[in-house]
């Protein structure tokens, strides 16, 4: 069975699809928090943040899992908001950071980083989506 559907028109629909794809990956996917040895590793939708243990004070209460650091402020976590699971699995993040911040040792020659994850594979997504519909609009 053939489309009736030009070319141009069944381009024109799957124009936003890689874009929809990476906005589902970058906003649902792609936070998470890793405990390290050392410290606390978070990736948020476009930032991400290394905090050694040495730095947090404590964790604090929000839409997700906030630590509180003694020069940095507070960083939030967006890897747990307030779903149905998140929060329980946030507080059992919490304690194990709590646990983690009381040991003797720590390594103080660890630094606090921040970078922003907005790069050039991150645009694939949002720039495969323009020519698509570039190409929809010129056929």
């Amino acid at each position: 069975m053939t489309s009736s559907a030009e070319p141009s028109a069944r381009v024109a629909v799957l124009a936003p699809l890689p874009f929809s794809l990476y906005f589902i990956w970058r906003i649902f996917q792609n936070p998470f928090i890793i405990l390290g040895e050392r410290g606390v590793s978070i990736n948020n939708a476009y930032s991400e943040f290394f905090i050694p243990y040495q730095e947090i004070e404590g964790c604090g209460a929000g839409p997700g899992l906030v630590i509180n650091t003694k020069r940095s402020g507070k960083i939030f976590s967006a890897a747990f908001d307030s779903s149905l699971f998140g929060k329980s699995v946030r507080r059992e993040i919490e304690k194990e950071i709590a646990v983690r911040i009381k040991a003797p040792k720590h390594d103080s020659s660890v630094k606090f980083e921040k970078g922003y994850t907005m790069g050039a594979p991150e645009v694939i997504g949002p720039m495969l989506s323009f020519v698509l519909f570039v190409v929809a609009i010129s056929l």
